[in-house]
């Protein structure tokens, strides 16, 4: 595996990741984000894996492109948790969720410039692996729902880049 689970641990003991400065987590692993895709174009610069272009009316405005590169060099990540009864099937949903979020620009590094009009720009994300992370305790269980003492935490580790389309 590349560079994903050092940066996120890294990011949450400097306290830049909410909710889990206390560093409890029961586990954490990587997860090749590749097995979420059923459409992977190999490149020279990397995987992609995703090309979704918008329109603006008829005409092509910009492209969202996510790419794989497990050793790029990560500038944030975009994360998804949940609290449940600890059954994995949680951890698929919460990645989907983490995609959905960079297909839809719902996440974006927010310390780089970006265009006020799309126009023939391509929104690149490069990213690595998730990294899954389980807690378990008491304090994540509801009085409605004391079987639920897991919270899961899905963290998709990003480099975030706007370019401008060759015509």
């Amino acid at each position: 595996m590349g560079k994903s689970l050092e940066f996120v641990k890294e990011r949450i003991a400097s306290g830049q990741c909410n909710g889990m400065e206390n560093n409890k987590y029961e586990s954490m692993i990587e997860q090749d984000i590749r097995e979420l895709f059923t459409v992977v174009n190999y490149t020279k610069n990397g995987t992609i894996l995703a090309d979704v272009p918008y329109l603006k009316g008829d005409k092509p405005y910009f492209n969202v492109i996510i790419k794989h590169d497990p050793d790029a060099d990560f500038e944030y990540f975009t994360m998804q948790r949940c609290n449940c009864d600890g059954t994995f099937v949680f951890f698929q949903d919460l990645m989907g969720e983490c995609i959905d979020k960079m297909i839809h620009l719902k996440t974006c590094n927010v310390n780089k410039e970006i265009p006020k009009d799309l126009t023939r720009y391509s929104i690149v994300y490069t990213v690595g692996d998730f990294v899954l992370a389980e807690e378990f305790g008491d304090e994540f269980a509801t009085k409605e729902k004391p079987w639920m003492k897991s919270r899961f935490t899905a963290m998709l580790p990003i480099k975030f880049d706007v370019i401008r389309n060759e015509e």
